[in-house]
C-alpha cells in the first residue's frame, strides 16, 4: 500500500532540483552553473552562503561564488538584498520556474534547508558596525552595477530596432553578445549605436564580404565591419578629390 504525501509535511524528503530548457542549453553555463540556477531556483528567494551551496554541489566555496557570478552577469539570475553576511538572490523572472512546476519540489526543498544544523539565517547583530555599512555599500555599488548593466542591454534592444527598422528576439544568447560588446575598451551605448548605424548602411552594399543581422554577428565581426566602413570612407574621399 503507498502511502500519502502530505505536501505542507515540513519533514518530507529532498527530492531534487529544477532546470529550465534555456539553462540547460546555455552553451556559456558550465554543468556546476547549471546545478547552482536549480538550487536558488528552489527558492523564491535564496540567501544561502556560498558554504552551503558549495557543500550540496561537492565543490569549493570560491567555485559556488563564481557561478553564482556568472549567473547574474548573464541574467539568469538576479541579487536582491545583502544582510551583512550572506547575499539574497533570486532566478530573473524572464526565466523563474512557473508554481506548477515547482511545487510540492520547491516545499521540499525549503524543509530540507530548514533542517540543515550549521546554516545561520539571522542578521548577526554583533557585526562591527563600520564593517556592516561597507558590506552593504559594497553590496549595494554591486547591485546598482547589475541593475545599470541590465538596463544598458535592454537600451541595445531598442536601439537595434530604432535604426534597423525591426526588433530582434531578446534571447540569452544576444544578451549575452551586447554584454561583451559593451565590456570592450571605451564602448558605450552611443558607440554601439554608431556601429548599428554602420550595420544598417552596410545592408545596402551587395559587394561586402560578411553579412550582419544580430548582436551576434556584431560581437563577431565588428573589425569586418569597421574595416568596411574604412573602405568606403577612403572611396568618398577620393571621389570628393576627383570631383574637385
Amino acid at each position: 500500500m503507498t502511502r500519502d504525501i502530505d505536501p505542507d509535511n515540513p519533514v518530507k524528503e529532498y527530492t531534487g532540483v529544477w532546470i529550465p530548457k534555456a539553462v540547460m542549453e546555455c552553451d556559456d553555463l558550465s554543468p556546476v552553473d547549471k546545478l547552482v540556477y536549480g538550487e536558488i531556483a528552489c527558492f523564491e528567494e535564496c540567501y544561502a552562503s556560498n558554504e552551503w551551496l558549495a557543500k550540496r554541489i561537492g565543490r569549493s566555496a570560491s567555485t559556488a561564488s563564481r557561478s553564482i557570478n556568472t549567473l547574474i552577469e548573464l541574467g539568469f539570475v538576479e541579487q536582491c538584498g545583502f544582510n551583512g553576511r550572506f547575499r539574497l538572490v533570486r532566478v530573473s523572472k524572464n526565466c523563474k520556474p512557473t508554481q506548477k512546476c515547482l511545487g510540492r519540489l520547491r516545499k521540499n526543498a525549503e524543509a530540507a534547508y530548514a533542517k540543515m544544523p550549521n546554516i545561520d539565517k539571522s542578521i548577526d547583530k554583533s557585526i562591527d558596525n563600520l564593517d556592516t555599512k561597507v558590506s552593504k555599500e559594497e553590496s549595494h555599488v554591486e547591485v546598482v552595477k547589475v541593475d545599470k548593466r541590465n538596463q544598458d542591454i535592454n537600451e541595445a534592444f531598442v536601439i537595434w530596432e530604432e535604426v534597423m527598422g525591426y526588433p530582434l528576439h531578446e534571447t540569452t544568447k544576444e544578451r549575452f553578445s551586447i554584454n561583451s560588446i559593451l565590456r570592450r575598451k571605451e564602448m558605450n551605448l552611443d558607440k554601439l549605436r554608431i556601429l548599428i548605424r554602420l550595420v544598417e548602411a552596410s545592408q545596402h552594399d551587395k559587394y561586402k564580404r560578411f553579412s550582419i543581422s544580430s548582436f551576434t554577428d556584431l560581437m563577431y565581426k565588428t573589425n569586418e565591419l569597421m574595416a568596411w566602413a574604412k573602405e568606403k570612407q577612403a572611396q568618398q574621399q577620393s571621389t570628393t578629390t576627383l570631383e574637385v
